[in-house]
């Protein structure tokens, strides 16, 4: 996605920097349940980064931020209802008319984007507790 802001570009290259990758690798204490736990919380952290990124509709970029997604659902609730007919969402790049026509897909697409990253990092989880060295911890890796 070529219009995905700048700061959300930097958190995502921040999280996948070899200082903070090393210090979830804790290799000064070689114990395997703290490196497991390390590296869950950097996949929990890789997670948040990758869900609240936004995502991409119609050319169309849409924050995925818990505060945005939190309004956006507010206001699909009340054009579903009858109360308001249309929506001019401020994307990323652009102005979206959100109204009868697309407001299910761009709701639905939002929760499965979200839904995908949680289901990711469950994952992971798995994944990572049933490895029983440390190296193969250290050399896991996800793709968002």
């Amino acid at each position: 996605i070529d219009n995905i802001p700048q700061e959300v570009i930097d958190l995502i290259n921040f999280l996948h920097t070899p200082e903070l990758i090393a210090e979830y690798q804790n290799k000064d204490n070689p114990d395997l349940a703290q490196v497991k736990t390390n590296k869950l919380k950097l996949i929990a952290q890789q997670r948040y980064a990758h869900e609240t990124s936004g995502l991409a509709y119609n050319n169309h970029i849409i924050r995925t931020d818990r505060a945005s997604v939190q309004t956006l659902d507010s206001y699909i609730n009340k054009l579903n209802s009858g109360k308001i007919t249309s929506i001019e969402w401020k994307c990323v790049n652009s102005w979206l008319v959100i109204d009868n026509t697309n407001a299910d897909e761009i709701e639905l697409l939002i929760i499965t984007y979200i839904a995908t990253a949680f289901a990711k990092e469950k994952q992971a989880e798995n994944d990572i507790n049933a490895l029983t060295t440390i190296d193969d911890v250290n050399n896991y890796t996800i793709s968002w």
